[in-house]
């Protein structure tokens, strides 16, 4: 509905939970909230630390606009990227990822990530 700037920042959020069944329809994010005592979620050479795995994020029933975001087909580009800040507390009920936009997105554009290589 709106224009977008560059560099807007924007959440993908939902309840905690246990990933869906694959027969079911599913827009969940995996959840690597931060660690307790550290703040961080990546380790020290800046990948994703999967000791910190917890579930996944279920945006269903919440009004979360990013879970339609596309993942970039052929011809198109991502125009939007996570920037892995999550928030939330482990086993917490509700949690959130960031993403921010890479370019200005005139309204009625689609919003497009990477889901990342091992996505399918």
């Amino acid at each position: 509905r709106y224009d977008l700037p560059a560099k807007y920042r924007f959440a993908f959020w939902g309840r905690r939970g246990k990933c869906l069944n694959s027969s079911k329809e599913d827009r969940s994010i995996s959840y690597y909230p931060p660690h307790k005592l550290t703040g961080r979620n990546k380790d020290k050479d800046g990948n994703m630390n999967g000791t910190n795995y917890n579930g996944v994020l279920d945006p269903s029933a919440t009004g979360d606009l990013i879970q339609y975001a596309a993942c970039p087909g052929p011809n198109e580009r991502q125009n939007m990227r996570s920037t892995f800040q999550y928030w939330g507390t482990r086993n917490g009920k509700i949690g959130g990822l960031e993403f921010v936009t890479l370019e200005p997105i005139a309204r009625n554009t689609q919003l497009c990530h990477w889901y990342g290589p091992d996505w399918w």
